[in-house]
């Protein structure tokens, strides 16, 4: 005889739930973000200018391939990387932190969708745009788990409402590390196992070079 759940005891349970969820989310993608903006700071990406790799710079104009006129042109300036590092580093803690968290929203969506229209348009291979596809899906589960919030504040905004006294998500104590833990782990196995797919032909891989290779190529963005 199969037990019925009650409508208010599921409604306890995703609410249990997406409090962890929501928490996972922020943290991940504050890790993420943070690598990236770092990345940028300490000139590990793209080809800054005077320290072009040579297979590069010998190319023509006409021989350099979408990605690698992006590259040295995103490159060339030390001030567009510091801003570009510094802007998702300010994201990065946005998003972690409870009070700022809907600013690091608002911040990723356009930040997400110029990495995915860069990557796409320049021909930057389908690892990385399949990383920044997540990030902008994972972003949109945000903006859903948040959703009272954000439609408090847009009302406040348009001048609809009085400012409202909005609520926590959930209290502290519901908040199981074991749990975000593992739905960090999930979604870090579902992104790297999507980068090697796509960005690596893996099947012509006898050895597992591949590996240090993807380490090297997750600060492509």
């Amino acid at each position: 005889m199969s037990t019925l759940v009650s409508p208010a005891n599921r409604s306890t349970n995703w609410s249990g739930f997406s409090i962890n969820l929501e928490l996972a989310l922020r943290i991940y993608l504050f890790l993420t973000m943070s690598i990236y903006g770092w990345g940028k700071l300490a000139g590990d990406q793209f080809f800054i200018r005077g320290n072009v790799p040579p297979e590069i710079a010998s190319k023509t104009l006409t021989e350099a391939t979408a990605h690698d006129i992006a590259w040295v042109f995103f490159g060339y300036s030390a001030a567009y990387l510091w801003f570009i590092g510094i802007s998702q580093g300010l994201t990065a803690i946005m998003l972690l932190l409870e009070k700022t968290k809907i600013l690091g929203i608002a911040a990723m969506i356009p930040i997400m969708l110029n990495v995915i229209v860069v990557d796409i348009c320049y021909g930057v291979s389908p690892g990385p745009l399949m990383s920044a596809i997540l990030y902008f899906v994972w972003t949109g589960i945000l903006i859903y788990l948040n959703r009272e919030r954000i439609g408090a504040l847009l009302r406040l905004a348009t001048g609809q409402s009085s400012p409202p006294a909005v609520p926590e998500i959930h209290p502290h104590p519901t908040r199981k590390p074991w749990l975000i833990l593992g739905i960090m782990a999930g979604m870090a196995i579902l992104e790297l196992s999507l980068f090697l797919l796509l960005h690596f032909n893996v099947r012509k891989t006898k050895d597992f070079w591949f590996f240090k290779e993807a380490i090297n190529a997750v600060l492509i963005f």
